[in-house]
């Protein structure tokens, strides 16, 4: 058995599109080009009107959740370890939840993955993803070629035959035997 099933975080979308649709949206940095800064410094404002705040690393969200760093370049948010402070611990100690209900396990470090991929170590600061040495599960479809990070975040598949990995690849058990 490989790893740790992982409950990606849910997205609050308050708009009319699913979460589907947004999931397609590219980030386009082009249209940030062009913006006034909101007088409070808190982030700023587009000639359409629309206003962005920003985060405590300077970076935002657009409004199909694509995130640019502190310079409006498209990239994934920076790990926040305080995210993650108010957590209750499972009874079985094999993980915690958030207070949004959200559960998260434990790898075979201690350590965790979000759902942008950023890894935390057992005491929940950032840190590498750590080596593992088990190279039987290198399984990588269409390519062969091995890949480790590929699966260490997946949920099991619900007829229990395998897993299925964030870019939607599932795979079988019977292929990685």
């Amino acid at each position: 058995y490989m790893g740790k099933h992982y409950n990606t975080l849910k997205l609050k979308i308050s708009n009319k599109m699913s979460q589907e649709e947004h999931k397609d949206v590219e980030p386009n940095p082009e249209r940030f080009k062009v913006y006034e800064e909101l007088e409070d410094g808190s982030g700023f404002r587009l000639p359409d009107g629309k206003e962005f705040k920003f985060d405590k690393f300077g970076g935002w969200f657009d409004e199909n959740h694509n995130y640019y760093d502190e310079h409006g370049e498209p990239s994934n948010p920076p790990a926040d370890p305080e995210r993650f402070a108010d957590f209750e611990e499972l009874t079985d100690g094999k993980g915690f939840k958030l207070k949004d209900g959200t559960i998260i396990e434990y790898d075979e470090y201690g350590g965790w993955f979000d759902e942008y991929g950023n890894y935390y170590n057992k005491d929940g600061q950032p840190d590498d993803i750590p080596i593992y040495e088990d190279t039987n599960w290198n399984y990588t479809p269409g390519d062969n070629k091995p890949n480790p990070r590929k699966f260490l975040v997946y949920t099991e598949l619900e007829d229990g035959t395998g897993f299925r990995i964030p870019d939607g690849t599932a795979v079988s058990y019977t292929h990685l035997r």
